[in-house]
């Protein structure tokens, strides 16, 4: 609901835009994959964007400002068929726990920010089952981090400066006695 949903496979090239002020994410992508570039996310209740896991959205040069989340909300599911979290401008934050099952590859390039939600108890994991690929390199790190992390991906959650870290955040990512690869 609200703000701009691409569903089922519908095509959308967005660029030198502005999505504003939506009561919702502003831009909600499922089963498709849009291109979006140039564009500015200001004042959006939720996340600026939100995808669910058989997206894979073209995502570059983007610019986000006081929206709920700045950056992309991923729905936590299992995925279903390989995948790549290639937006290494945008960062992703799980919004449950995701699970990589037996035979699926999800790829994590370098550069990549990944920020599970914290609150009083951990939330938010990643399972797998399969492989989880994720060559970070000295320049570009892949980071697994909390919402509450500053450090790698600037204040996305619009808290202010956090400098208050500790253990227990988020989940974590757990390896499944049968994946491989990893």
């Amino acid at each position: 609901g609200g703000g701009l949903v691409i569903e089922g496979g519908g095509q959308l090239i967005l660029t030198n835009s502005v999505v504003r002020d939506s009561a919702w994410y502003g831009v909600s992508v499922r089963g498709s994959t849009p291109t979006i570039r140039g564009t500015t996310f200001v004042n959006n209740s939720y996340g600026a964007l939100a995808m669910d896991l058989a997206s894979n959205p073209v995502l570059t040069d983007l610019t986000f400002s006081n929206n709920g989340f700045n950056g992309m909300d991923l729905f936590g599911d299992t995925l279903t068929s390989n995948a790549s979290w290639d937006d290494h401008g945008v960062v992703y934050r799980p919004t449950a726990n995701i699970t990589v099952p037996s035979g699926v590859t999800l790829t994590v390039v370098p550069g990549q920010v990944i920020k599970f939600p914290g609150g009083g108890s951990a939330v938010g994991s990643l399972i797998v089952n399969g492989t989880l690929q994720a060559p970070g390199t000295a320049a570009k790190p892949v980071v697994f981090t909390s919402t509450r992390d500053d450090t790698f991906g600037g204040d996305s959650n619009n808290d202010g400066p956090t400098s208050e870290l500790f253990r227990g955040v988020w989940g974590g990512i757990e390896f499944a006695p049968g994946s491989t690869g990893s």
